[in-house]
């Protein structure tokens, strides 16, 4: 069995990042020792920009984002998994002893589910992993999310709902991985193991869409060519401001979710785990007797 492999999941509407993900992902990990897959949803490809990748393609019709990756998950049968998004840009050499090192520290401790590859909150006062890895605050935004990182591919499955998009994943997500009391850690220093940037200060990736403007710059400087960027449009954040304070429209079962699941802008009610676990994950409470979970 692999000890790990990397997934980067995406779907057929971005199959034009493909090209310039795969990219500066073989110019800037040529050491990479695991096997490389690619989760989409109809398309299927055997390398990209001479990089050999394996494709995962979603046998459900309207697949969500989850049960697509859930279904990419248990085609892998390594331990752990390198999860990442086809618009993390990589922009310089990627660290694969640090990756062996993070690989280490979750044989060593079973309770990590996540090491995260990018910025983020992280505890002191002695709960760290080792002299650069910390635990990261269960009270930040987010405390699960999307980005580059290190999990345990089992773990991640627990931790996915067949019904939830992206976002969804990330919010709800996070307080089912409270509910379970894992460990997710953080890199304590700002230097990163996968250098790439989705902000749109920095103007990488997709934003809502569309190709953020920056690509254009980047690509030209890595030689990378023949992106058809008039397939997405580029993100015009002054049309995105203009929006703001126009409430989106959300459906009956998120407004519940968000009710009981508050983020930063709303008020934290103090329910019963097991009422939290039923609305979030009905799979799972079904499976397992709910006040058995906190140990």
């Amino acid at each position: 069995m692999e000890k790990c492999s990397v997934l980067v999941s995406s779907c057929d509407k971005y199959r034009d990042a493909w090209l310039p993900f795969f990219t500066l992902l073989g110019k800037y990990w040529k050491d990479r020792p695991y096997p490389l897959y690619l989760n989409t949803e109809s398309e299927k490809v055997t390398e990209v920009a001479g990089v050999p990748v394996t494709s995962i393609s979603c046998p459900y019709k309207n697949c969500s984002w989850s049960r697509r990756l859930i279904h990419a998950l248990k085609q892998i049968k390594s331990e752990y998994v390198i999860f990442m998004l086809e618009d993390f840009f990589i922009m310089s050499p990627v660290d694969q002893k640090e990756i062996e090192h993070c690989i280490s520290l979750m044989e060593a401790h079973p309770k990590i589910a996540n090491i995260n590859f990018g910025y983020g909150k992280y505890l002191e006062n002695g709960e760290y992993i080792d002299k650069i890895y910390a635990k990261r605050s269960r009270n930040t935004s987010y405390y699960l999310n999307a980005q580059a990182a290190l999990w345990r591919r089992k773990t991640l499955i627990k931790l996915l709902s067949p019904y939830e998009s992206a976002w969804q994943f990330e919010l709800y997500g996070s307080e089912r991985a409270k509910l379970y009391n894992l460990d997710f850690i953080i890199k304590k220093d700002d230097i990163l193991i996968f250098d790439y940037r989705t902000n749109e200060t920095y103007g990488f990736g997709i934003n809502k869409g569309m190709w953020m403007k920056g690509n254009v710059e980047l690509f030209k400087k890595e030689g990378i060519t023949d992106v058809p960027f008039e397939n997405l449009g580029f993100y015009d954040p002054e049309k995105v401001t203009s929006q703001i304070g126009v409430k989106p429209k959300r459906t009956s079962r998120e407004k519940i979710m968000r009710f009981f699941f508050a983020g930063e802008d709303l008020p934290r009610w103090e329910i019963k785990d097991q009422l939290k676990l039923l609305f979030s994950h009905p799979g799972t409470f079904a499976r397992e007797k709910v006040h058995a979970i906190r140990k």
